[in-house]
């Protein structure tokens, strides 16, 4: 972080010379000044960590795959691993269905990235998308798993039948 941060101000005011008015309204904490910095966290750190990430999980994805499917355990019984395996495919699909609406996140800052502009609209159907996340994960939790999915049906069920009259 750079020690004055009234030139730091001043030098990103010379890569954006069009800030929104909250930079002129507001105290302007300036985090990366050096170009250098800024490409080594959005070419090298960050791509890093994704890799790192993406490989832990593909990792954990083929162990349990092969210990659920190719060669299961023969210490447990058919019935748990079969809801072993019904457990794994439902949290694969609630995984990844709403990592599917961070994607479009993504592409978006790849965009920026490829073309140094994005467009108004994609930055507010990116911020809908980032809003309406939570009730994506809890529509695919309810939907992908049956325990749950019943639960909720047995409670609207109960409310029709037994209408409140208070």
């Amino acid at each position: 972080m750079p020690e004055d941060q009234e030139a730091a101000q001043l030098d990103s005011l010379s890569r954006d010379p069009c800030p929104t008015v909250e930079f002129f309204q507001s105290n302007v904490l300036v985090l990366i000044n050096d170009p250098d910095i800024a490409f080594f966290f959005v070419y090298i750190h960050t791509p890093s960590l994704i890799l790192i990430t993406l490989s832990q999980i593909s990792f954990h994805v083929i162990c349990t795959v092969y210990h659920l499917y190719l060669v299961p355990f023969t210490s447990i019984s058919i019935e748990t691993r079969r809801k072993q395996q019904k457990f794994f495919i439902g949290i694969v699909f609630q995984t990844v269905i709403p990592f599917t609406v961070l994607v479009y996140l993504v592409a978006t800052c790849a965009i920026d990235l490829l073309t140094y502009s994005v467009p108004q609209e994609l930055i507010n159907l990116g911020m809908v998308i980032c809003a309406a996340h939570g009730l994506v994960e809890s529509v695919a939790v309810l939907s992908v798993h049956q325990s749950y999915r019943m639960a909720v049906l047995g409670m609207i069920r109960t409310r029709i039948r037994r209408p409140e009259s208070e």
